[in-house]
């Protein structure tokens, strides 16, 4: 495990560091982060609940295609996402 992987479980706990891991690439919904992570639908809106009133993460509602109820996606915030290392300039210095 790398440091900025400690330090982000330290800070946000273990299960939701993951799902901000998660989030980092794409938003997802409730079902899709219980699947990965192999928890219930419950058990992650909790976690949600805890990142989104802490500002790190947002939820955007999308209108599906016929009937059933409209689905939450989450994504990180910009706050979040200060979180993660920007290695753009590491990156650059490389090439």
């Amino acid at each position: 495990m790398n440091a900025v992987a400690v330090e982000l479980i330290d800070l946000l706990g273990g299960t939701r560091a993951d799902i901000a891991d998660l989030l980092r690439s794409s938003p997802r919904s409730v079902a899709e982060l219980a699947v990965a992570l192999e928890l219930s639908e419950a058990a992650i809106r909790r976690h949600l609940q805890v990142l989104e009133r802490n500002g790190l993460v947002t939820a955007q509602t999308v209108r599906r295609d016929g009937p059933g109820r409209p689905s939450a996606y989450y994504a990180l915030t910009d706050k979040a996402m200060r979180l993660f290392p920007d290695r753009s300039a590491e990156i650059a210095n490389e090439l």
